[in-house]
């Protein structure tokens, strides 16, 4: 059976297209699973940014993502250079 070149293109963006569609499956359950477990005193991040866009403070929601993506790559980091000290078995990808 020979394979024609010209099928590799169109099976890369198929998987791309699948690939989004995933991405977008994920990120929507995460939301809906947001909005049912806020309530009055008590929103989660989803819920926040999801407040602030629709309000129109676009700055705000920027800075929220900002945050949250500093504090994740610090703890990230902080975890890397403290993975010497800390016993085996505790990371995942630690031998």
């Amino acid at each position: 059976m020979s394979f024609s070149t010209t099928r590799f293109p169109l099976l890369a963006c198929l998987a791309v297209v699948l690939a989004l569609l995933t991405v977008f499956a994920l990120a929507s359950r995460r939301s809906i699973v947001s909005a049912l477990l806020w309530s009055t005193g008590s929103e989660t991040l989803g819920v926040v940014f999801f407040s602030f866009q629709q309000g129109g403070d676009s700055n705000y929601a920027a800075a929220l993502g900002m945050l949250t993506v500093v504090v994740s790559v610090t703890l990230m980091l902080s975890t890397l250079l403290l993975a010497g000290r800390l016993p085996k078995g505790v990371l995942p990808w630690r031998d």
